[in-house]
């Protein structure tokens, strides 16, 4: 019977689990001990896009319906119905956060923080449940769990070490709720793959494919890059098997067909909402159309490597391309490949750095945890089945040699085939010894490596989002009188129609979490549907002129130079997410002609400013902190503010539109 199948031993992937959770939970035990007794509720963020699904998930927790809007209040209704978003589409995490929270009557932060807890646990325990499997050795399977998590996101570290800046990213599997909610079902569906295969029993077969299919339709309905990465590996998996192991080829194909049917079920609704999407959905996500191939990636070298290492052991006879084993390492190994290089094909690209961040850099590192596993297994089986022929045949002639040379008082009294037996089962116990200690360190020096390489990644993520945490805290105590005041009036149900003006964008950013009130501008308002290009252009153009942000002394050709603020607001009047190279396969740099078109599109648009340009949208609240200088004499000019209210750094003011 196959080692793999027996129930595994969960002692050591708990130890492993616990592991990766102190390091999950770490930025925000930092923050409460920072904060101490002035902690207002927030969570502490350490990836840049968690406030929009924040947002989403406070949307849903106050029962807005799905295709939602937190930035601009546009629902779906009746009257009004509103186009798939990438947040509608992929609801089934959002509502497993949603949910729980609106039951309990948890914060979105509290409900954020205790998917931390929850995310960590199941990622480790499914990544062990996996490895444990494939490797039946609980101790290799421990190990692979700090190897592939904590290793699989270490970019910031060797950011940092080389002086390039620190990323947005530690721990990258962990962002909330993408894709830490759904991240632990990839390897579900790769161990459930795995038990369809290697059962014995045909009605263990099909309900293994059948929970896998099911498992991908999760997947499908959770984040493009975790089911398009499964779909990529379920077809490595299903090539390799069909082409390697042709005696069961009619048997796999029927396990394969069962995933398939499960699989279409799946996509057949997912393409239906996605046809509905907004026509602005594929600029917010920055689709390119391009042919060109992408094979210099991390995880498409590891993979490069491991499946070297694999024809390297074939050609040794360390390992065969036969054994189950061998084609789940290989499979893993090439999906990366598959991956980004789709376009080749599609000629579609999406972001696909969000493969390098949230799963094939997973699966690479699974492939060669599986690798050195398997050729460490092969050479160790190939010293002792040479220890044992030598010992064989130094057994076979000693005897004649002590005949010769040994008093007969000092010979054995057994048979000639006992020195046979002792010396090859002596050698054999102490070669199985000395491997078993060697691999003992070997995965000891490997699981600490991996967890110190996290915990330098997480520190270093932590200490850098710390200021901007402590000001999104600040904040709660005002956005949570804003909420107060959307529930006032119960008749007239939650407000999601008064406008709120916040001078400093990260607010802007961070108030939907909170409170449900729209906001005039904010970095991530197109990213939900209904919000046109021109549209999101115009809101910032109208924020930087309440704000009071000009750039008469700014000189074209000196864009770089400029100060971090000013040059984001100038980029993003250009086109979104010009200032990183890493969001498309066709990025190129803000040029001076452009700079001078953006600067010349904010002076008209500042010399045409009416209150006919105040009015679209019309605000209803002002909100600025204490630690901002705001010039609001372009504000005053079309608006009318009350006193004030002072809600800890912050003041609240409403506000009418002058007749």
């Amino acid at each position: 019977m196959d080692n793999s199948l027996e129930p595994v031993r969960w002692r050591a992937g708990i130890v492993a689990a616990f592991a990766v959770l102190l390091l999950a939970i770490y930025p925000q035990v930092s923050f409460w001990l920072t904060r101490g007794a002035n902690w207002r509720g927030a969570e502490a963020q350490a990836h840049g896009d968690e406030v929009v699904y924040a947002a989403y998930v406070r949307a849903l927790i106050d029962g807005r319906p799905r295709r939602n809007d937190p930035y601009t209040g546009r629902d779906d209704t009746r009257e009004a119905r509103q186009a798939e978003s990438y947040f509608s589409i992929q609801f089934i995490p959002a509502y497993m956060v949603a949910l729980p929270a609106r039951m309990s009557g948890a914060s979105t932060a509290q409900a954020f923080i205790a998917l931390t807890c929850v995310a960590a646990l199941a990622s480790a325990l499914a990544v062990f449940w996996l490895v444990a499997l494939l490797t039946g050795d609980e101790r290799v399977a421990a190990s692979a769990v700090l190897v592939v998590l904590c290793c699989g996101s270490s970019y910031l570290l060797f950011e940092y070490l080389l002086g390039r800046g620190i990323s947005n990213n530690h721990l990258s599997f962990m962002r909330r709720y993408l894709p830490s909610a759904p991240f632990p079902f990839l390897f579900i569906f790769c161990a459930l793959a795995w038990r369809m295969l290697s059962s014995d029993g045909r009605r263990a077969r099909f309900l293994n494919a059948l929970a896998a299919g099911l498992t991908f339709a999760l997947l499908v309905f959770s984040y493009f890059y975790l089911w398009t990465t499964a779909a990529a590996w379920l077809s490595c998996l299903a090539l390799l098997w069909l082409a390697l192991r042709r005696d069961e080829r009619r048997r796999a194909v029927t396990l394969f067909t069962v995933v398939g049917l499960l699989a279409l079920a799946a996509l057949i609704p997912y393409f239906l909402l996605l046809s509905n999407r907004a026509g602005t959905t594929d600029d917010a996500l920055l689709l390119t159309r391009t042919h060109a191939p992408d094979i210099f990636r991390l995880p498409e070298i590891i993979g490069g490597v491991v499946l070297l290492a694999l024809a390297f052991g074939a050609r040794r006879g360390l390992v065969s391309w036969r054994a189950p084993r061998v084609i789940f390492a290989a499979s893993f190994a090439l999906t990366p490949f598959v991956v980004f290089n789709q376009q080749i094909v599609t000629g579609r690209s999406l972001q696909p750095f969000h493969y390098q961040m949230f799963s094939a850099n997973y699966l690479a590192l699974l492939a060669l945890v599986l690798a050195a596993t398997l050729l460490r297994r092969g050479t160790r089986r190939t010293s002792q089945d040479t220890s044992q022929t030598v010992s064989h045949d130094t057994s076979q002639s000693m005897p004649q040699t002590i005949l010769h040379s040994t008093p007969q008082s000092m010979l054995p009294s057994t048979s000639s085939s006992t020195p046979q037996s002792v010396l090859s089962g002596t050698s054999q116990s102490m070669s199985e010894s000395t491997s078993r200690r060697i691999s003992s360190r070997v995965l000891v020096v490997c699981a600490l490596a991996a967890f110190c390489s996290g915990a330098a990644e997480t520190f270093l993520a932590s200490r850098r989002f710390m200021q901007g945490n402590i000001f999104r805290d600040e904040a709660i105590p005002a956005a949570a009188r804003l909420a107060a005041l959307a529930r006032s009036t119960p008749e007239a149900g939650l407000d999601t129609r008064s406008v709120v003006f916040a001078t400093h964008i990260t607010i802007a950013d961070n108030l939907p979490a909170v409170a449900p009130q729209p906001v005039l501008w904010s970095p991530h308002l197109f990213n939900f549907p209904g919000v046109t290009l021109e549209e999101d252009r115009e809101r910032l153009l109208q924020h930087l002129f309440y704000a009071g942000v000009g750039f008469a002394d700014v000189d074209a050709g000196r864009f770089d130079t400029l100060d971090n603020r000013r040059r984001w607001y100038l980029a993003s009047l250009v086109r979104r997410a010009r200032l990183n190279p890493n969001l498309t396969a066709d990025w190129q740099p803000v040029t001076p002609a452009e700079v001078r078109a953006a600067l010349q599109a904010h002076a008209t648009y500042v010399a045409a400013f009416d209150r006919a340009r105040a009015a679209r949208p019309m605000l209803s609240y002002v909100l600025t902190s204490t630690f901002e200088q705001v010039d609001f004499s372009n504000l005053d000019r079309f608006y009318e503010r009350d006193a004030g209210e002072r809600v800890g750094e912050f003041t609240l003011y409403r506000v009418r539109l002058r007749p």
